[in-house]
């Protein structure tokens, strides 16, 4: 999934639904691309974390943050979600 612009409240429902969707067709590992990225808000934040969590829960699969700049790796690490996702650096790439 790429992002493009702000990732807020206002697009965290298609992500959520996007997901959701690729979950039901048995999809386990989901790459966010933040390289187009210019904020994260707490709702977005919050919705990456539940998709994180739900692939937990299943007992496989993984969520990838790719092209991670450093004040949204910043956020992401304060938050603790770096326990949960998988984060690349800029211009790091997911395995």
């Amino acid at each position: 999934m790429k992002v493009e612009g702000k990732g807020s409240f206002l697009n965290s429902g298609n992500l959520k639904e996007f997901a959701r969707e690729m979950l039901d067709r048995g999809y386990r590992e989901f790459v966010v691309d933040l390289a187009g990225c210019a904020m994260m808000d707490s709702t977005f934040m919050g919705t990456m974390a539940s998709v994180a969590l739900r692939l937990k829960e299943l007992g496989r699969g993984h969520l990838h943050i790719v092209h991670c700049g450093n004040r949204s790796q910043e956020l992401l690490s304060g938050l603790g979600l770096d326990q949960i996702f998988d984060i690349h650096a800029n211009g790091a790439r997911a395995p």
